[in-house]
């Protein structure tokens, strides 16, 4: 009885699955991680799993896993019209009705497969849009340079009015979005860039984005220190008024353990930022030489012309291994 409920289950997932592997921007995606963390490290390794992975997975697994759930190292956050006494009332009984013990989660070591420099291709045949994804580890959300960092990126590509995507898409039409960031983790993360860009623009955009890093810091004038000032201060004015905002204020303060005015002193930090402090950052973080460039494309008409950026090329299958030549 038990195989046979876990039947359709593994049937959508295997679905699922295979539909991911006929998508560039999760195969980029995957393959991103991949060689950021290597394949050892949990943010290198697929959530979902492969097909490999989950092929054997059975109903024993499901059963093992869920009595390894616990609420002892759970946090519970709440953003409503509720009190305290009634979200005490609803949850003071998981203490002793729930009392499974936090399993020991091991930790993973980082042994990154990519290479600085080095630019990967990934085939996907007949592509009419290439799919680009650039990045290097670069802090986690814990780094004192953490808020600074998300600062300094906002003129580059932290949204419409981000250089990436006035310049790919305002500019020269190549793209519907290009954008850059900085992912929020305990562990080390990366900054990244990513866009989706029509197939005969691919060589032409990675000059552009290779420039355009490359002088962000020395480019970053007295300008550009108040457009970010003033343009992200209007828009903490209005960022915490739904409950999902207030919902991360919550999240950010437990996971990172934060201070409960850590959004005034971010403010405080953003105002007191000079344009030394912004170049500081820039140069530090946003290290051209340093970033691994990944492009999910066709072959047949992009791998010759991607050659040309100057770069070491590698090409990799859809799982981000090295294609032997």
């Amino acid at each position: 009885m038990g195989c046979n409920r876990i039947i359709p289950l593994k049937q959508a997932l295997e679905t699922n699955l295979k539909d991911r592997e006929a998508n560039p921007q999760a195969i980029a995606s995957t393959a991103f991680y991949k060689l950021l963390y290597g394949d050892k490290h949990s943010f290198g390794v697929p959530v979902n799993g492969t097909l490999k992975t989950t092929a054997n997975i059975s109903m024993e697994d499901l059963k093992s896993y869920y009595s390894k759930l616990s609420p002892e190292e759970a946090k519970f956050h709440i953003a409503g019209a509720l009190d305290q006494k009634q979200v005490l009332d609803v949850v003071s009984n998981l203490a002793t009705d729930w009392a499974t013990k936090a399993p020991q989660i091991s930790t993973s070591e980082i042994n990154a497969a990519g290479e600085p420099g080095t630019l990967y291709f990934i085939d996907f045949p007949d592509a009419k849009q290439s799919v680009i994804m650039i990045g290097k580890l670069a802090l986690s959300e814990n780094d004192v340079d953490e808020s600074k960092l998300n600062f300094a990126n906002e003129i580059l590509g932290g949204g419409s009015s981000g250089k990436l995507f006035q310049t790919l898409r305002i500019e020269k039409g190549y793209t519907y979005g290009a954008y850059s960031g900085i992912s929020e983790n305990e562990t080390i993360s990366p900054f990244y860039i990513s866009t989706s860009l029509r197939a005969n623009a691919t060589l032409a955009s990675l000059k552009i984005i290779e420039e355009m890093v490359t002088d962000y810091a020395k480019d970053f004038g007295a300008a550009e220190v108040e457009l970010t000032q003033n343009k992200l201060l209007k828009e903490n004015t209005r960022s915490y008024e739904s409950l999902g905002a207030k919902l991360g204020i919550l999240r950010d303060l437990s996971k990172y353990d934060k201070s409960e005015d850590f959004i005034q002193l971010q403010q405080e930090e953003l105002i007191n930022m000079t344009e030394k402090d912004f170049k500081t950052v820039i140069s530090k973080y946003f290290k051209e030489k340093e970033m691994i460039y990944l492009v999910v494309g066709d072959k047949a008409t992009q791998l010759d012309e991607v050659k040309k950026l100057g770069k070491d090329v590698v090409e990799l299958d859809i799982y981000a291994n090295e294609i032997k030549q």
